[in-house]
């Protein structure tokens, strides 16, 4: 059996470095070993939320900086994102449109999938 961790946190106004030394941290005082390169695990860090990824998929480009959480997004809409998002999977690196966090996430999956 293969098994991923796929670990999805909003980066809200903190960079991506910031919140993945957060969470580096959590491990650490868990007593935990730091994330190896080797380890199915992938982090999902959209910023500023989740919201800009679908607003993303669904209208385009996004400015990170902006909270695209109103008005909700409903099921459908965070569907078609997801779709969107697996249509993109062949390419060996993610789409230059992609937003940088988004580009990060997607080379995370790639690295968390090849390992195993």
């Amino acid at each position: 059996m293969r098994c991923w961790l796929v670990v999805l946190v909003d980066a809200d106004v903190h960079s991506l470095r910031q919140r993945n030394e957060q969470l580096d941290k959590a491990l650490t005082s868990a007593g935990l070993p730091p994330r190896a390169p080797d380890e199915s695990i992938c982090v999902l860090l959209p910023k500023r939320n989740i919201e800009t990824w679908i607003h993303f998929f669904m209208a385009g480009p996004v400015d990170e900086a902006v909270d695209y959480k109103r008005p909700q997004k409903t099921s459908e809409a965070c569907k078609l994102a997801a779709d969107k998002l697996a249509d993109s999977w062949p390419h060996k690196s993610p789409p230059q449109e992609f937003p940088p966090a988004l580009q990060e996430g997607w080379s995370e999956l790639k690295q968390a999938f090849a390992v195993s």
